[in-house]
């Protein structure tokens, strides 16, 4: 997850210096303000969307266990 918040604070500040440099000086802070929520919501739908892949590939592998477990109880009843 560190690698990805890094990635994500990376691209942040390279868009934000591309930001600045085409902004007037009238609005630069309220579009600095609009701009950076954006960012940082882009960033946190990412995340979110990486913590939820990484739990269904928990719930998979905990299905996959638990029917593995079931397979082998029913195995020991047939025998």
């Amino acid at each position: 997850m560190n690698e990805c918040e890094e990635l994500f604070g990376g691209l942040e500040r390279e868009l934000m210096s591309l930001h600045h440099f085409q902004a007037s000086e009238d609005d630069v802070e309220s579009e600095h303000i609009n701009f950076v929520s954006h960012v940082l919501y882009v960033n946190n739908m990412v995340l979110v969307g990486l913590k939820t892949s990484q739990g269904l590939k928990q719930l998979a592998n905990k299905v996959e266990v638990e029917s593995s477990s079931a397979d082998q109880e029913e195995q020991k009843i047939k025998n």
